[in-house]
Order: C-alpha cells, then structure tokens, then sequence
C-alpha cells in the first residue's frame, strides 16, 4: 500500500532540509571567530616571548663582552657604565672580602667584577647580571 502526497507537502518537506537555518549559522560564526581569536593570542603571545628571547641573548652577549673586557683590573675601586643601542650597562668593580681566607695563594687582592645590563621600558624593566673574580694586578710599567 502506497501513501500518496501532494507535491506541495514534498516541496515543504524539501525546503526545511535544504540548508543550515540562520540559528545554527549564527552559531557556527560565534564558534569561529571565538577560535580566531584563542588563535590570534596565542600567535601574538609566541612572538612577544621570540622578541623577548632574543634580546635577553642580546643583553647577554653584551654582558659577556663587557665582563671580558674588565678581566684585567688595574684599580682597586671603580664604576664604569655605557650604552649600546637600548641597552644600558654597568661594571662595578669591588674588593672581595678574603676575611675567610689569606688570599696570598693568588699573590694579591681579589676584585669582584660585577656587569649589569638593563633595557625596556619602566614599566617593564629587564636586566642580566654577571659576576666574575679576577686577581688585582699591578700597572704595567713602560
């Protein structure tokens, strides 16, 4: 037994299962642009800790090379500071306290050489510390 339709019931029933209604295609938007933007932040917070990276490896080269330069103390004291692009320097230079020991085993005084490298803004300021001992030496003389 065969049931027979209008073609006017058909062609309703065709439309409602045509397409998406506006609901679900308001949805599927909400749905998309809330994965855009997870996505966005996550890209954008990937490249500030590159940027960040890089010039914490800047500022340690930097460190490097003006602690290497004041591997060889001739004064007892002293402050030296400078700047290279962005980034502010600072040695200081201080006696180590030898009171826990004679200090005669490396034939003089110990300084400690301490370099600082400073950069940002002041809201977020940045910094790397180096410290190193180097043996106090006397002036070369001519």
């Amino acid at each position: 037994m065969r049931i027979l339709r209008s073609p006017l019931t058909v062609t309703a029933t065709l439309r409602r299962q045509s397409g998406f209604s506006l609901l679900e295609t308001i949805v599927a938007m909400v749905i998309l642009s809330l994965a855009l933007g997870v996505l966005y932040q996550a890209v954008s917070g990937a490249t500030r800790n590159t940027r960040v990276a890089a010039e914490h490896a800047e500022a340690l080269m930097l460190a490097q090379s003006v602690l290497d330069q004041n591997r060889y103390v001739y004064t007892p004291e002293f402050t030296e500071q400078g700047e290279f692009g962005s980034m502010r320097w600072r040695v200081l230079v201080r006696p180590v306290d030898q009171s826990r020991g004679s200090g005669d085993e490396m034939g003089g005084g110990l300084e400690q050489v301490l370099v600082q490298v400073e950069w940002g803004d002041s809201l977020r300021p940045r910094s790397v510390e180096l410290m190193t001992i180097v043996p106090l030496l006397q002036e070369p003389t001519p």
